[in-house]
């Protein structure tokens, strides 16, 4: 009895303790702290030496502070008056069965080496519910994790107060201090993901909790819309999924996939290694009834099928194996899709205006790299990619060359002239950088014999990237340039990217909406270091360092409203295409859908199939299945009974 007795006495007298630790440590950090709460059996043993960390390199930069301490908020908002998204028709239940072109992932981490992936895009940030979110029709902010939230006299300092009700599919509840944690665990070592440390030390000022209710961040820059940019890809973390946090995080967390505080969640069991993974609905999921959500996530379940070879998944969607399909590829949409299934009614398509800002798909350029560091290699190598002619063979026209890095974006896209295929102006650039001599095989080079060649390097993930690539290298050598294709696995590809070992890549990287940041993927501190050496495993691929250029984006970053910004993007999208960085790719003209008839898409006022603001219908969760259609459409197929064949085009 007294060993259990003194046991009990050394636990009490730890968790006093680790308490006395805590409130010491949070009021030095902070002089107005005067007590902060931390309980020892929810949060990981090392948080509080982490956030201490923090401070000491970044002072008061984390506080935990009581409820008493929440400033005064002259105007709370809660967005609740904007129009409601989906269709009121929705039926919820049902398997959804999705196609993902992309390779399986090498984890299901959120975070850390190899966690991101195309599936992660799809897992977190389309499932995951941030604090706030835009409305895709108006444009406005509307609630997510946060009820309410109020912005600073300093137009900086942003308040969220956490929905009483917001839940973690494990159960869990989300509290402020859950946010503080998902800061320590991304910039922590045993993540191994520099690119967490970079976010939030140039993005933040201070995150400051209030109790278990209220999260507060202050933005080092200002902002046209500071809620939104103060709760942009800042996410909570469930403590208890995170106890066992270590060294050997990157292993015993490689296939476990966080609780989420959206509609869907996986399980480890639902994972299908190189095959599938499903995810389910939360059982009573916390915001199922809430303005914006009731009408979304209905099906029960989502599985996503890993096909890496295009004719075996049109055949697999043809058979009915797969419910959805994004298409855009016009030869599919024209030809492929002339089949049984669609002629006899049983596969509907649709069509709707590409209203979304533009990922900026294209060739960039490594000015890091070799004969790259000159210009008018650059503007030479322009002019010898044919991508008038790429986008007649390989997109019958469907397509357009995109005129800037930031095209759809409004007011704040500035278009550029477009640079054409033209083997007499390659020539002239490139006799400007010295290479004047024809070798025998046709290909530039200069005095010294340096031949004009370039490895392009892109993501092998479909036969149809390789034609492209192909293309264009045949095409180049008539102006005299040798395009040495390095076709690569889709995760090798990336981490030679980021590691900025590459001459020449196919990418695009996903913009922000509605402020796309051209800072982070343009600015000079996130290209060279002092020493003139290139900085890995940073957003700016080009590793261009331009001080007209770096003008331009520090306005961007200091930009207080809508005009201050736009004038500075257009300065910046100018200086880009001046300087030559990328071959422009393409962009959409419209979205293309097919689905079996049993899947159902919105047809609303506000809404036809999805916001035309969205690059993917599939990504607003609007669709639904009808169980009593398919069971119908799968009988007529059976007794090959027609139906009227649908195609609907939406201007």
């Amino acid at each position: 009895m007294w060993k259990l007795l003194l046991s009990l006495w050394v636990a009490v007298i730890a968790c006093f303790l680790g308490g006395v630790f805590w409130f010491s440590f949070s009021t030095n950090s902070a002089n107005h702290t005067e007590k902060a709460e931390l309980v020892c059996s929810e949060y990981p043993q090392w948080f509080a030496d982490s956030i201490r960390q923090w401070n000491r390199e970044n002072p008061d930069f984390i506080q935990i502070l009581d409820e008493d301490h929440l400033p005064d908020v002259s105007l709370w908002e809660t967005g609740l008056n904007e129009p409601e998204l989906g269709d009121p028709k929705a039926i919820k239940g049902g398997h959804l069965r999705l196609w993902s072109t992309t390779p399986f992932p090498d984890t299901l981490r959120a975070f850390g080496p190899g966690s991101k992936s195309f599936y992660n895009y799809s897992q977190i940030d389309n499932v995951w519910l941030p604090l706030v979110w835009l409305h895709p029709i108006t444009g406005n902010l509307i609630p997510g994790l946060a009820s309410r939230w109020g912005t600073l006299s300093d137009g900086k300092t942003v308040i969220f107060e956490i929905d009483p009700q917001a839940r973690y599919s494990n159960g869990e509840k989300v509290r402020a201090k859950d946010f503080i944690l998902n800061l320590c665990l991304r910039t922590s070592e045993w993540a191994k993901d520099p690119y967490w440390n970079s976010f939030f030390k140039n993005k933040y000022n201070k995150v400051i909790t209030y109790g278990d209710r209220y999260v507060s961040f202050e933005l080092k820059d200002a902002s046209p819309m500071p809620a939104w940019s103060a709760s942009d890809r800042f996410y909570p973390a469930p403590p208890g999924f995170y106890k066992e946090f270590s060294g050997n995080f990157l292993s015993k967390y490689q296939w476990k996939a966080q609780p989420t505080t959206g509609a869907y969640y996986v399980d480890a069991h639902d994972v299908q290694y190189g095959t599938s993974i499903t995810m389910k609905k939360v059982e009573n999921w916390w915001a199922e009834k809430k303005p914006y959500f009731q009408y979304r996530f209905n099906p029960n379940s989502i599985e996503h099928r890993f096909v890496s070879i295009p004719a075996k998944g049109l055949e697999m969607f043809r058979r009915g194996e797969i419910d959805v399909m994004n298409v855009h590829d016009i030869a599919v949409w024209e030809d492929a899709l002339e089949c049984e299934p669609v002629l006899k009614g049983w596969i509907s398509r649709y069509m709707i205006p590409a209203q979304y800002p533009a990922p900026p798909y294209g060739f960039y350029f490594n000015t890091g790299q070799g004969a790259l560091k000159d210009i008018n290699i650059r503007k030479g190598l322009i002019h010898a990619f044919d991508m008038q002619s790429l986008i007649e063979r390989y997109f019958r026209g469907d397509k357009q060359q995109l005129k800037s890095y930031l095209e759809g974006f409004g007011v704040m896209t500035a278009l550029s002239e477009s640079r054409f295929f033209d083997v007499k102006e390659s020539a002239k650039y490139f006799a400007l950088a010295g290479y004047n001599q024809k070798g025998k095989d046709g290909i530039w080079k200069n005095e010294k014999g340096d031949r004009l060649t370039f490895e392009l390097t892109y993501a092998d993930t479909s036969p149809f990237i390789g034609g492209i690539c192909s293309f264009l290298k045949q095409q180049a050598r008539l102006c005299g340039v040798d395009l040495v294709l390095d076709p690569l696995h889709y995760d090798v590809n990336a981490k030679k990217v980021l590691e900025k070992r590459y001459q020449i890549t196919f990418w695009a990287w996903p913009l922000n909406f509605p402020f796309p940041e051209l800072y982070k993927t343009f600015h000079s501190s996130l290209a060279v270091d002092e020493s003139g050496h290139l900085i890995t495993n940073t957003d700016n691929l080009f590793s261009v360092a331009d001080k007209e250029l770096d003008e331009w984006l520090e306005k961007e970053k200091a930009a207080a409203n809508l005009h201050e910004l736009a004038n500075a993007l257009h300065g910046a999208q100018q200086r880009i295409s001046d300087l030559a960085l990328w071959v422009p790719g393409w962009k959409d003209s419209s979205t293309k859908i097919a689905s079996w008839g049993w899947v159902h898409w919105p047809h609303t006022d506000q809404m036809k199939i999805a916001p035309s603001s969205i690059y993917n219908p599939l990504e607003g969760h609007y669709l639904w299945i009808d169980e009593a259609k398919k069971q119908e459409i799968l009988n007529d197929r059976k007794e090959d009974i027609e139906r009227e064949e649908v195609l609907e085009i939406y201007q």
